[in-house]
């Protein structure tokens, strides 16, 4: 199955082993900016996410190159390369 470049995504990434490597708030830091930056570089829109000890979830939609509207409110209901 193909997935459409217009569809919400959540991503899930776990430590191996259960191990805690986000416990200080200096490695969450490093999540956070790489979302920021995707969010900054226009590459998503980024609904939600939450961060634990050790893992997190994001829940985003990538954005279409060129793509200048600043809200996911305002992102179109279906993509034009969506079957209607």
């Amino acid at each position: 199955m193909q997935k459409s470049p217009c569809s919400i995504q959540l991503v899930t990434a776990c430590c191996y082993g259960s191990n805690t490597l986000l416990r200080e708030d200096r490695y969450k830091q490093y999540v956070l900016e790489g979302l920021n930056y995707m969010v900054q570089q226009q590459r998503i829109w980024l609904y939600g996410y939450v961060l634990l000890e050790d893992e997190f979830h994001a829940m985003w939609r990538q954005r279409a190159p060129g793509n200048t509207e600043h809200s996911p409110a305002f992102a179109p209901a279906h993509c034009p390369s969506d079957p209607m």
